[in-house]
């Protein structure tokens, strides 16, 4: 699947649209390469905190609902 595939309302660059993704989750734990982690504030925890843990995992993009610094850039939405 394409990113473009499960965004088609925010992206509007072909380079971001055609990048290769391999599945989505919410939990770092179940990241596998070339997945997409979505990163956000829940009742129970922070999904934010754990954006390293699936950068480890091999996470391609991250979607947020904050900036996360990644190597000394800010983003909302962080492809790797």
């Amino acid at each position: 699947m394409f990113l473009g595939a499960l965004f088609t309302e925010c992206i509007e660059d072909n380079c971001l649209a055609s990048i290769e993704i391999t599945g989505i989750s919410s939990d770092s734990r179940q990241v596998l390469p070339g997945y997409v982690f979505v990163a956000l504030q829940g009742k129970q925890g922070d999904g934010r905190q754990y954006v390293n843990d699936a950068i480890k995992r091999g996470a391609r993009v991250i979607v947020t609902d904050y900036n996360c610094a990644l190597e000394g850039y800010m983003f909302r939405f962080c492809v790797l």
